[in-house]
């Protein structure tokens, strides 16, 4: 079974494959339907890489959309069939996606010849309920048959709970990133947009899993490539893949606010008042209003709040602490408070957000 044997790309490579930052196109829907555009004219011979996408409940469409598309891509501008794919999930179910939007599933996990796979993708849903010992014992034994195995979004809880992340780093989306840490404390993670160890790999974002996509095409075929498709998707895709995805990227932001949000972030369950801000930063109270609102349009005390309750919610949604326990860890010294709080900013109670999510438990 023929592996991704990744080699490093250069940055300088990566770069060649820049394009001006513009807007990415919406993606057919039709792409959904599991439908490969292959070439009339496929190389005789060629034997595809075969990839396997695990699907569970309340995944992204869009995410499974941009993975095939470009694929499809690569079929089409080679004329090869160098890409195909199978769509699983338990019990061959086809699982609504968060968009709303169906898909064909063509297998149960257990009626997949895993012989017959190279790489295999979790897209985990919105809402995390892994207790199915079925699905985290067949991904161990897809691991056991040599086949890389990488995950995007909450799927990285699955790559957790199988023991593959046991001493390498990973990346998740920020969404999950305060709960995952309570939940694994001891697995290390990474705010690149993706994460690729010998035999897994891990992708924060939708941004995330198409670089990786183009790097799998880079090694296995050429830059042209995917130079050639990154035209088409007309959009800046592949990036350096150690910019980080959990913090203020902009290069036009200064490095003050950042290292004031950075401040802010290591201390929400005790969070620091403005003069701590000033004095650890050496910035003023004034020049910190001053920068926030120009460069955030935020003021302090508000980007602060906001980010105490967005940890807040990812806890909420993604564990089973306690509603009071939760409000503790982000700060807050009152339940009321923070549900009043929560409310304004999410639209709704932290309990109607809890009884409105699966919660992870194992």
């Amino acid at each position: 079974m023929g592996g991704l044997n990744m080699e490093p790309v250069s940055i300088s490579t990566l770069n060649q494959l820049r394009n001006p930052i513009k807007k990415q196109p919406l993606l057919n829907k039709a792409h959904i339907i599991n439908k490969k555009t292959h070439s009339d004219s496929i190389k005789k011979g060629t034997k595809p890489h075969r990839f396997c996408f695990l699907v569970q409940s309340e995944f992204s469409a869009s995410d499974l959309v941009a993975t095939t598309h470009v694929l499809s891509l690569a079929n089409r501008d080679s004329q090869e069939n160098l890409y195909d794919w199978v769509i699983v999930s338990k019990g061959g179910i086809s699982p609504s996606s968060y968009e709303g939007l169906g898909i064909q599933v063509d297998k149960d996990i257990q009626s997949v010849n895993l012989k017959e796979i190279d790489t295999l993708i979790i897209f985990g849903g919105q809402k995390i309920e892994y207790k199915d010992r079925e699905i985290i014992n067949w991904i161990i034994s897809a691991n056991s048959k040599k086949i890389k195995i990488g995950a995007i979004g909450s799927g990285v809880y699955l790559l957790a709970l199988a023991g593959l992340l046991e001493g390498q780093p990973c990346t998740i989306n920020r969404e999950y990133l305060p709960a995952f840490k309570k939940t694994f404390p001891n697995i290390e993670i990474s705010s690149n947009l993706f994460v690729q160890n010998e035999k897994i790999f891990c992708c924060s974002d939708r941004n995330g899993m198409v670089d990786f996509m183009l790097k799998i095409i880079i090694n296995q075929h050429n830059p042209s490539l995917a130079m050639k498709i990154n035209n088409q998707l007309n959009n800046q895709i592949i990036q350096d893949h150690q910019h980080p995805s959990h913090s203020i990227n902009d290069e036009n932001t200064p490095i003050k606010i950042k290292d004031i949000i950075s401040l802010m972030e290591s201390n929400l369950e005790e969070p620091l008042s403005m003069e701590d801000l000033s004095k650890y930063t050496g910035v003023s109270n004034r020049q910190i209003e001053r920068l926030f609102n120009k460069h955030l349009k935020s003021s302090p005390s508000k980007y602060y709040l906001e980010l105490r309750l967005t940890k807040a919610k990812s806890l909420i949604r993604h564990t089973n602490d306690t509603i009071t326990d939760i409000s503790i860890s982000c700060g807050f010294n009152s339940v009321a408070h923070f549900s009043t709080s929560y409310r304004r900013l999410f639209g709704l109670q932290p309990r109607e957000e809890r009884s409105a999510s699966i919660i992870f438990n194992h």
